[in-house]
């Protein structure tokens, strides 16, 4: 798992207003706000394998060590599948107003596309959001519609399964409230049918003015890394893209989280010692045995009273499929004071194999070839990839066997979990490495660096830095029998996520020791 920090603690450091959205920032000067009318597609339609034939968990209206459920109730109707969620956290300028994000996500695909008759051979697609929010009895607190076009000249994108991201923000005195979001494919209305998608929950606001030790609502996450670039789903210098959905598992094999924590000791303590808070992370089955620790009482040190986690690259895919709640603990080391968050959510973890047994019966096609040998690229020797590529497709099989074989650290198991170790850094890294210039993110230095090395303990990203390139610091507190270990990427593309590796001091790897002054950063 890693630990994602943001270049300075909660409240210290904002996302940037980019002027085509509003941020949660700008919504802490306002009395209400909203999102612009864009919404962020991610065209390798990471949750669309997922949306049929799941069950999503609702929520439950039990406790959790004394705390609330906040979802009381949802039911959906229709025919366009919309997935919401609604997370609160404390508001940091106005503690008695409590601050409220509404996640959407649902299948572009599923939306009605026409060809303009004044522009032949452009196919478009329309549909409107609707959010209203109501209180118990029914007064209307809050109510907004927008629009969203999306054109194509490519018939298949027509029929491509891509999700549909969006987000709402406003603010809510503490209570229960009634969501209701209605989405509308509005080019059906033209063919005298209209297919609608309507979610209705009811969620209890909760009241974060307290000075007490608390954590906010746990936002599950698609995506949560470094920021590239301002936009409206920056939290605190972090890309967090929501999911909605809270399933895990196939086509999201890793599992992430972003939520806060409120009220912790002051940095440092009266006789200048630091203080620091315990961290617990761990899930626990619904209508399955089985229980699972992620993180089991780590100590982390208090960069502020206010902070933040976000935690990415949970491994689900070795837990049973089921309902689960995700459970996070912090104590404060210094007040003895704990509090505990948690969330529903579900894992489908029907695993394709990646045994010696799929070598064997793999159809070995010239596409099949290149994607074997990729995996292996950083893993092997120079030799070894020339032997490879000498061999004809039924001794490259046999090498593959061979080479995983050889590699396998629990070869007593019916598994080769060095191998899948392997391939889903590799699959991470084609996800979330991914350039302007470099569409395959293995061949990236962030990939490179991922599938040699594994999930870095902490990520340091200096996004913001006024006058400074962009750069990120990956940290492995213990590499290998090195120790200590640190790689600096930085984006010299001018702000396009473009990471390059600039140095590091894993022996093998490159050495810069002027790295700091090609980065503007001035001298300490």
């Amino acid at each position: 798992m890693t630990d994602i920090h943001s270049r300075a603690p909660l409240g210290d450091l904002r996302a940037v207003h980019t002027g085509t959205g509003t941020t949660r920032e700008d919504c802490e000067h306002m009395s209400s706000c909203r999102t612009d009318h864009r919404s962020r597609t991610i065209g390798t339609a990471i949750l669309t394998a997922l949306l049929a034939g799941i069950i999503v968990m609702t929520g439950s209206t039990g406790t959790a060590y004394g705390q609330q459920e906040w979802l009381i109730s949802q039911s959906f109707t229709g025919e366009v599948q919309t997935y919401v969620d609604v997370v609160s956290y404390r508001n940091l300028q106005d503690p008695s107003q409590t601050y409220v994000e509404i996640y959407y996500a649902f299948d572009r695909k599923n939306m009605t596309f026409i060809e303009l008759p004044d522009a032949p051979g452009t196919f478009s697609s329309l549909w409107t959001i609707e959010t209203v929010v109501e209180t118990e009895i029914g007064d209307r607190v809050k109510w907004d519609s927008w629009p969203t076009l999306f054109q194509t000249t490519d018939p298949a994108e027509t029929e491509k399964p891509t999700t549909i991201f969006d987000i709402y923000r406003l603010y809510l005195t503490p209570g229960t409230y009634r969501f209701i979001t209605t989405v509308t494919d509005k080019n059906s209305q033209l063919q005298n049918n209209t297919r609608i998608g309507v979610d209705r929950r009811t969620v209890v606001i909760p009241d974060f003015s307290s000075s007490q030790l608390t954590i906010s609502d746990i936002e599950f996450t698609v995506r949560l890394g470094q920021a590239a670039s301002p936009n409206k789903f920056v939290k605190n210098g972090l890309q967090v893209i929501p999911n909605p959905l809270r399933v895990f598992g196939l086509n999201i094999p890793t599992m992430s989280f972003y939520a806060e924590v409120y009220g912790l000791s002051e940095p440092t303590g009266t006789g200048g010692e630091q203080n620091t808070y315990t961290r617990s992370v761990y899930i626990e089955g619904l209508n399955v045995d089985h229980r699972h620790v992620f993180e089991d009482q780590v100590t982390k040190q208090i960069r502020a009273t206010n902070d933040l986690i976000a935690i990415s690259d949970l491994n689900p895919l070795m837990i049973p499929s089921g309902d689960y709640f995700l459970y996070v603990e912090i104590v404060d080391n210094a007040t003895g004071q704990r509090a505990v968050r948690r969330k529903p959510f579900n894992i489908f973890s029907e695993v394709q194999s990646v045994e010696a047994d799929e070598l064997s019966s793999i159809n070995m096609t010239t596409d099949a070839i290149v994607r074997l040998r990729n995996e292996i690229t950083y893993l092997a020797t120079t030799a070894e990839l020339e032997e490879f590529d000498r061999l004809n497709p039924e001794d490259m099989r046999i090498f593959l066997i061979n080479f995983w074989t050889a590699r396998d650290t629990t070869p007593e198991t019916s598994e080769n979990e060095f191998r899948q170790t392997i391939l889903q850094r590799f699959n991470h890294a084609n996800d979330n490495f991914v350039t302007p210039t470099q569409p395959e993110g293995w061949k990236t230095d962030q990939g490179r660096i991922w599938i040699v090395y594994g999930t870095p303990d902490d990520i340091e990203p200096h996004i913001m830095d006024i006058g400074n390139k962009p750069w990120v610091e990956w940290i492995y507190y213990q590499l290998g029998d090195q120790g200590r270990r640190t790689f600096i990427f930085a984006d010299t593309s001018g702000g396009f996520g473009a990471y390059i590796l600039l140095h590091s001091d894993v022996m093998g790897e490159m050495q810069n020791p002027q790295w700091k002054e090609e980065l503007g950063i001035p001298p300490q």
